[in-house]
């Protein structure tokens, strides 16, 4: 059986058990006690400790293929070329998204059916997380932001999860590369190469535990809130996963038919993994590593390409978050 089709199922089988569960056991004060204690102390921390052991490798990766990236493309036209096709991709379906984000929002008007007993619950319980996993979702646009983009200690910003300070780095240590000797160069090219290929086999040994990961996560959701979770949320759900589906289907199967010139139903089948990877961790860094390698794999990207559009893009393309 394939990965994604496994993944697939435990999202699907976690969060049925989760709701079967939570209707069985949550009535009763024992039960509901059993429950919060099973999905505290051992699914919930079982789904983060796999989420956690797939973000560790984000930082290293990024580095690597960032700066192989940049140095790959071999001289300042193309590397300029390239970007201002990927900035000017980022800005334009980010607007794209945006606008249909808040055209469907203003026309259906889903939230007025959530409870608000609800909402504060999920507010307390994942504020936090929901900020991690964004990164940038507390930061404002602004002349601070900006200067915070150049660190005055990698490592720190680094340690702090800083993406755009660490991609900032990551972009020197390339223009760097291409700047010095090949002989001076190609030591520090083979260490990246390296660093990239351990980080590689790490994300296969995380992934080959993706079920269990996946279902761990989507069941502690929905033990802990249930069915009522699931149908008092469910028409705004309905209308972000209509949009989004909108958005992917047709806004992206058209730009990939007539810019890419590639087949929309042989792209989304061969992104499966990736895609599946994103919708379960909701986090666009914690799926890079996935995303990289299905595109070098399965979509036969030139390595360099990828390496310095994927960065950028998980940390300045979030059309998902900005619908």
């Amino acid at each position: 059986m394939s990965r994604h089709l496994k993944i697939l199922i435990a999202l699907v089988g976690g969060a049925l058990c989760g709701v079967a569960l939570n209707l069985a056991l949550a009535g009763s004060p024992a039960g509901g006690r059993a429950l919060d204690w099973s999905v505290g102390h051992i699914f919930e921390p079982a789904g983060r400790m796999w989420l956690s052991a797939l973000i560790m490798v984000v930082i290293p990766l990024i580095v690597s293929s960032l700066a192989l990236g940049v140095a790959g493309l071999g001289s300042f036209g193309r590397l300029g070329r390239i970007g201002a096709v990927a900035l000017a991709s980022f800005l334009s379906l980010t607007a794209l998204s945006t606008a249909l984000g808040l055209t469907m929002m203003n026309a259906f008007a889903p939230g007025r059916s959530l409870d608000p007993a609800i909402k504060q619950r999920l507010l307390e319980t994942y504020r936090g997380q929901v900020d991690g996993a964004f990164g940038l979702s507390g930061d404002i646009f602004s002349v601070d932001l900006l200067v915070k983009i150049v660190p005055r200690n990698p490592v720190r910003a680094a340690a702090d999860g800083d993406m755009l300070a660490v991609i900032f780095c990551a972009l020197m240590i390339g223009v760097a590369l291409m700047l010095v000797p090949r002989d001076k160069a190609e030591p520090v090219s083979r260490l990246l190469d390296s660093i990239g290929s351990i980080t590689v086999a790490i994300i296969d040994l995380v992934m080959k535990a993706a079920p269990i990961g996946v279902f761990c996560l989507v069941f502690s959701v929905t033990a802990r809130f249930g069915y009522e979770l699931l149908f008092n949320l469910f028409k705004y759900v309905a209308v972000v996963v209509a949009g989004l589906l909108l958005f992917q289907t047709v806004g992206y199967a058209l730009l990939l038919r007539l810019v890419a010139g590639f087949s929309p139903r042989l792209f989304f089948r061969q992104a499966q993994l990736a895609l599946l990877t994103a919708f379960s961790t909701s986090s666009s860094s914690a799926t890079l590593p996935t995303t990289l390698r299905v595109a070098e794999e399965n979509l036969g990207l030139p390595r360099e390409i990828a390496g310095f559009v994927l960065p950028l893009g998980a940390t300045m393309n979030m059309n998902g978050t900005a619908l």
